[in-house]
Order: structure tokens, then sequence, then C-alpha cells
């Protein structure tokens, strides 16, 4: 760290926990590398994602289904497919903290 300071980038140095989800380049890659579950109680992150189409068009019900067995057969998150689906729709998806992830405990006072 002496030798190249320069490489070396502080940041909570308390130790990130689940606030690295407000850094968006960590959530980028996060993103890529996050996949499908059915196992909702235990996931460590949970996603929505809202989808809207250009003017005057509308999704395929038939495609729709086919992404949706796609995403369940490869795990695959289900905005990732819609994005190659629908390249000129718009999306806005929202990370936060899965229903796996223990609540923070508060402290107890010393005695």
């Amino acid at each position: 760290m002496e030798e190249v300071p320069e490489k070396i980038i502080w940041r909570n140095t308390f130790g990130e926990g689940m606030s690295v989800i407000e850094d968006e380049e960590v959530l980028e890659q996060l993103d890529g590398l996050m996949t499908r579950t059915d196992d909702v109680e235990n996931a460590t992150f949970n996603t929505s994602t809202l989808v809207q189409m250009p003017e005057g068009q509308t999704m395929n019900g038939e495609v729709l289904n086919k992404i949706f067995d796609e995403s369940k057969k490869t795990g695959i998150p289900l905005r990732h497919l819609l994005k190659k689906s629908f390249p000129k729709a718009s999306f806005l998806t929202e990370i936060s903290p899965g229903n796996g992830v223990p609540d923070i405990s508060k402290r107890t006072k010393r005695k």
C-alpha cells in the first residue's frame, strides 16, 4: 500500500455490508452475476424491474411465455431476457436486500 498508494481506494473502512449496493459500479457487476431463484425467503437480493415499451408497441404474450420458461430453465434473470427480446423498451431495475439478509441487530448497552 505504501509503494503504490494511487492504486488503493479507501471505501467504508469499517466494512461495507449491504451498503455495497449503493455503489453504481458494484451494482452493474452484481446485476451481471445474479441468477434467478424460486427460494425467495433465502435470497440475498430482491430485484424488481419496470418495463416501458415505446409508444404504440406492446409485448406479445407468446414471446413473454417463452421468456418466462427460458428464465426458469436457465436461471437467467427475466430482465436480461426481456432486454434481448425487446431492445427498444426502457428498463428500470431496483436491487434491494432480500429476505435472506438478517435484520440489523441493536447494540446492547454496556453494563
